[in-house]
């Protein structure tokens, strides 16, 4: 089957296409970003979905009104009207309350995640944005969206027909005791069609008994203050089971001012209970695992913090987050992603369930998306909370069966505790997820409490955060060269570009902080391109001077996740005037690991290109021998971890010879890195390692150093 979308073109006609029946209605895409628009179009009609766009959030609820789309993506920072604003101006919007509206957000803090579900957001994805995944999250949000308003369609459907349907009524004269009960309210509330009830006792027969007492007190007490009173209870039925009834309830004066009788209408509302129960746990649970989701544990978090002001207990909440999850979804399948979280959520409530609480009623499991989960437990003191989170350590440390494989994963978890770290549930929340980021950080597979010296941590990163951001932004950084040497001529062969930031506050920061901050906040990519782009301009100028030596520049593996990465780095060439064997990229086997199709279709344009390819950090990694095969590798560096005691470790030599050995085997070039001694080079020109790197000839120079460093190598060389 398949339903009609109108579409608006460009020349404001319009054209009629067909859009399978499970979207139902097109997809919304608002962002400010051209390119990024364009490849999510792409990637989301390549799955059957219909898309229009909008450059900002004011035009994103404009064309919401004219095409009542089944979802919105919705980027975060836009002009006119941000994200935020943006989605709860849709919220106000005839039909769009239940509406999926997914965020796009490059900004991982908690802070801006929960500002967009309190703007009404139904979930967030981070950029950029993983293309393999984003269809099957939309499908998933639009089904959840479906199935609510189908739930809330069918709520007003019962609504109605309750109304117009014929009702259960009852009469007690409270002064004569005697009871009349209409044959609608006999079948209504199970009662004997050949008996006619005399008291009220008798009308509740079948109410259980845990609801027959608060029953009969509403009654009396109803009758005691004279107003009308609704009830709802339980009924059970021989033949149908367990019912819910709802009584609405009136006292009248007849007569005389003292002669009182009491109405009723009996209702069954099963049906109604039952839908709004389903709504109650599409809003408060996790449909994966069945565990609370992150309203739910707000509430539940609340009500724990007040009873521990009142009692003087504490309470410590949980930031758990699965170490490395996504490596789990690319090499073993989302089905057993999803499988391994499910059965996360499992060992998270035996071990809950075990552990002795001051108040079981506020302890609660959840799941906050992704692969983080979040537990409020009540505790006593910081070490029963310590505690419980080693033993979840363990829990999810245990083994499990995907599939016909075991995997065996680690945690992070991250815990703050009331009092102390956090009066109110968004300080809670963010210390712990802040501190479970901390454990990340180091590598995983621990426990660490808030401290005030992660919040330090955590404002210094996000000042450096914003300093690199600027830096970037306005050209800041600069791009320094170490020369490769050739071990038989001694002239240089080639230069690797390296990124160096001079902070104006705190200086030169080392490239291993602000590297890895810029792959962590997605600046990797902006970074990686003005690398680039400087090592390129600065090799034409070296080539008009008359050195013909090539230029390397470095790969993150995050780059991989654009498909237009190829295309970017041969552009850049292009405008330099460069000719694509001057440029070689390094690249890492973690990129070949991470994002073997994507780095695979990149590394081939690039090859068929006339670009060199070649693999940094040879053997710190996995598969080394495999990777040579399969991708289109012209170089391979030797690790500076292997050259540093090759003269002195006889293992560090034989892995250095060994990798010299295939290397030339396989026809590959072999360059060397951290030669710093005459006794490394010599060992290296005996192995017939032909280029070397190191501080022996120099350290990385901006380029006019390096210029003068060339101009004296070369009167040196004269002499």
């Amino acid at each position: 089957m398949s339903c009609i979308v109108k579409v608006k073109r460009l020349d404001g006609m319009s054209k009629t296409r067909t859009a399978p029946m499970r979207d139902g209605a097109p997809v919304l895409i608002a962002d400010d970003d051209d390119a990024l628009r364009m490849l999510i179009r792409a990637c989301l009609e390549a799955h059957g979905y219909e898309v229009i766009e909008a450059e900002n959030g004011a035009q994103a609820v404009e064309l919401f009104s004219e095409h009542e789309p089944a979802l919105v993506l919705m980027d975060v920072v836009m002009p006119r009207l941000d994200g935020f604003d943006a989605c709860r101006a849709l919220r106000e919007l005839p039909g769009a309350q239940f509406v999926p509206v997914v965020m796009m957000t490059g900004l991982d803090d908690v802070v801006s995640i929960q500002k967009a579900y309190d703007a009404g957001a139904t979930d967030f994805v981070t950029k950029p944005v993983n293309f393999a995944l984003l269809p099957h999250r939309v499908s998933y949000l639009h089904r959840a969206g479906e199935t609510l308003c189908e739930l809330r369609q069918s709520e007003r459907r019962l609504t109605a027909a309750q109304h117009l349907a014929r009702l259960g009524g009852w009469e007690l004269d409270l002064e004569n005791h005697r009871l009349h009960v209409s044959s609608e309210a006999r079948a209504i509330l199970g009662l004997e069609r050949d008996r006619n009830p005399e008291t009220i006792e008798d009308l509740l027969v079948n109410v259980p008994s845990g609801d027959r007492e608060r029953l009969w007190n509403a009654f009396h007490d109803g009758e005691r203050i004279g107003r009308p009173f609704g009830v709802e209870h339980r009924i059970l039925l021989p033949s149908e089971g367990e019912r819910i009834i709802y009584q609405q309830v009136e006292i009248h004066r007849v007569g005389s001012q003292d002669h009182l009788t009491m109405t009723g209408m009996a209702q069954d509302v099963t049906e109604r209970s039952e839908a709004q129960q389903k709504i109650f746990d599409l809003a408060h649970f996790d449909l994966l695992t069945g565990l609370s989701n992150r309203t739910l544990l707000r509430k539940r978090v609340e009500a724990a913090i007040h009873e521990a002001s009142e009692k003087g207990t504490h309470v410590a909440l949980l930031s758990i987050g699965i170490d490395k999850f996504q490596r789990i979804n690319d090499s073993c399948g989302h089905d057993n992603g999803d499988e391994l979280l499910r059965e996360t959520a499992r060992r998270l409530e035996e071990c809950v369930d075990g552990f002795p609480t001051p108040n079981r009623a506020h302890t609660t499991v959840a799941r906050l998306g992704g692969d983080e989960f979040a537990i409020c437990l009540p505790v006593d003191d910081r070490r029963q909370a310590e505690s419980i989170a080693h033993e979840i350590l363990s829990a999810i440390s245990r083994p499990v069966d995907l599939g016909n494989e075991a995997i065996v994963v680690t945690a992070s978890i991250g815990v703050a505790l009331h009092p102390g770290h956090g009066d109110n549930v968004k300080q809670l929340l963010k210390n712990a997820d802040a501190a479970m980021h901390y454990v990340k950080r180091r590598g995983g597979g621990g426990v660490d409490f808030h401290s005030t010296a992660l919040d330090e941590n955590a404002r210094q990163r996000l000042d450096m955060e914003n300093g690199l951001r600027r830096a970037i932004e306005r050209s800041e950084i600069e791009v320094w060269y170490q020369p490769k040497v050739d071990t038989v001529t001694s002239r240089v062969c080639g230069v690797e570009a390296l990124a160096r930031w001079r902070d104006p506050k705190r200086g030169m920061i080392p490239p291993v902080e602000f590297i890895a901050l810029a792959e962590e906040t997605g600046l990797i990519a902006p970074l990686g391109m003005y690398v680039l782009e400087q090592a390129c301009e600065q090799a034409k100028k070296w080539r008009a001077n008359g050195h013909d030596f090539t230029v390397a520049v470095n790969l993150s593996p995050k780059q991989f996740a654009d498909p237009e990465l190829a295309e970017a780095i041969l552009a850049q060439v292009a405008k330099s005037e460069l000719s694509p064997s001057a440029l070689e990229v390094e690249i890492t086997e973690s990129a070949l690991m991470d994002h073997d199709g994507a780095c695979g279709a990149t590394l081939a344009k690039l090859k068929e290109a006339g670009v060199g390819i070649a693999l940094d950090d040879f053997g710190t990694g996995y598969a080394s021998l495999s990777y040579l095969k399969q991708f289109p590798i012209d170089v391979v560096k030797i690790d500076r971890s292997f050259v540093m005691d090759v003269t002195t470790n006889a293992e560090s030599a034989a892995i250095a010879e060994a990798i010299l050995g295939m290397s030339h085997a396989m026809s590959k070039s072999c360059v060397a890195e951290g030669v710093e001694t005459e006794e490394q080079l010599d060992f290296l020109r005996k192995h017939d390692c032909r280029v070397v790197q190191g501080y022996f000839y120099s350290r990385p120079l901006a380029a006019v150093d390096l210029e003068a460093w060339l101009e004296l190598s070369e009167v040196q060389k004269s002499a």
